[in-house]
């Protein structure tokens, strides 16, 4: 959540010349020692195409193999409730492969991100930050001197090789989503820092877009690129595209001054397009990734800013998503919980209180996935007027939940709010818009 101070107005009040000075200071935001002798002209940066999401590629799209399947695996473990296997599966090549350390960075950051627990987001950074100097190392970017010789000499780029490619999008996923846990730092001077880590990663995703939106491949000499890494190139412009675009508008004036520009249509588009590769070629281990994202898009955000109007596209374009997802998950703990938001938006509070009490029965595993369906089956049975299951037995199932957390927000909010509204509604059912 953002601070206060951002949304009060207080940003309105920091000089320009403050500002700069701060975003001087973070300059080199993110991981320590990400500088690359031969991607520092921005200037070059800023000219390459940024259609990702528009458009068509122009390599061939060949299905995964070899770590790229490996990486699969380890990731449907994840998705299919497993999440201490997944963990384990990752953690024994965390040192020695980019793509299963980037993996097991991803699973970390999507345990952070549903939570916004303090140490989950600490664990997930270093996760991030032992993915990212790995993938470095395998990226083979040009030391200072041969990025000067190639100036000098006008010599052209060498086509990347699948481990480079792979490796180089790695680095740029890690920056991306690390920046994003950066900006959950509730200041500016966090949210100044997590920008310039992310504009580093856009300029790091553009030189992968020129690798395979050349209007001539043989200029690139990059020919074909399988499905996953192909798919996270969109997703990673997907990500930024739509996260920037739904930020409040006092912070994309912040955005503005780090020269960032979103375009909604474009992160929309991007993170569809991994889906369908994912549905095209059989593979795409990012493409759970992008549904979770989209639907915290269509689902999550639109419960807050969205017009009425609307709303009826989103809950359309959501249970396409999740339909599409139960048929690669059955039962995946994470999409219930979606499943369950998603009906809570539609009115039809039984069928949300369904998927929740699903949602915790195939998740035995990750207490504090269950803490969030605790909350949710409050404020559900709640509105249904249950007021002994939403002050009781939520409460008392809340602290055999976690013996670490004995009584969750969902207790006292559910009996101090569960009282004001039985007086006032005299046991009336509440109606799920209330």
């Amino acid at each position: 959540a953002m601070s206060k101070e951002i949304f009060s107005g207080s940003m309105e009040e920091l000089a320009e010349e403050e500002m700069l000075k701060k975003i001087e200071e973070v300059e080199k935001g993110g991981f320590e020692g990400d500088v690359y002798p031969d991607s520092d002209d921005e200037e070059a940066d800023e000219k390459r195409t940024s259609s990702a999401g528009l458009g068509h590629h122009t390599v061939q799209c060949v299905p995964d193999e070899g770590e790229h399947r490996a990486a699969h695996e380890g990731l449907h473990l994840f998705f299919t409730n497993r999440f201490e296997e997944a963990d384990a599966f990752f953690q024994q090549r965390q040192e020695t492969n980019p793509l299963h350390s980037t993996c097991y960075g991803m699973v970390g950051f999507i345990r952070a991100i549903f939570t916004f627990e303090p140490d989950q987001i600490q664990e997930a950074r270093k996760r991030l930050a032992v993915a990212h100097q790995l993938a470095k190392k395998h990226a083979g970017y040009d030391s200072t001197l041969g990025s000067l010789a190639k100036m000098v000499s006008f010599r052209k780029a060498k086509p990347l090789t699948q481990e480079q490619l792979s490796s180089r999008l790695n680095v740029a996923e890690t920056k991306l989503i690390d920046s994003v846990l950066v900006c959950l730092g509730e200041n500016v001077s966090s949210l100044v820092q997590g920008g310039l880590g992310a504009k580093w990663a856009w300029h790091r995703y553009d030189e992968l877009v020129s690798q395979v939106h050349s209007s001539d491949p043989r200029s690139t000499g990059q020919v074909a690129v399988c499905a996953s890494d192909l798919g996270g190139i969109y997703y990673g412009f997907g990500v930024f595209n739509l996260l920037l675009s739904i930020l409040p508008r006092r912070v994309v004036r912040l955005v503005q001054l780090l020269g960032f520009k979103a375009d909604r249509d474009v992160g929309l588009e991007s993170l569809n397009k991994v889906n369908d590769l994912a549905r095209e070629h059989g593979g795409g281990m990012r493409a759970p990734m992008a549904s979770l994202m989209l639907l915290g898009y269509h689902v999550m955000a639109s419960a807050f800013f969205t017009v009425p109007e609307e709303l009826p596209t989103h809950i359309r374009l959501a249970t396409a998503i999740l339909d599409e997802e139960f048929k690669r998950f059955p039962d995946s703990a994470l999409f219930l919980f979606n499943q369950g938001r998603l009906d809570r938006l539609k009115g039809d509070g039984t069928a949300a209180v369904r998927s929740f009490e699903r949602c915790m029965e195939v998740n035995s595993e990750w207490s504090q996935l269950k803490h969030l369906c605790h909350y949710e089956l409050g404020w559900g049975t709640m509105a249904q007027g249950k007021w002994g299951v939403s002050r009781g037995e939520r409460v008392s199932a809340a602290r055999r939940c976690s013996a670490r957390i004995p009584m969750t927000a969902l207790s006292a909010l559910s009996q101090s709010t569960g009282r004001f509204w039985k007086e006032r509604a005299g046991g009336v059912q509440l109606s799920m818009s209330t």
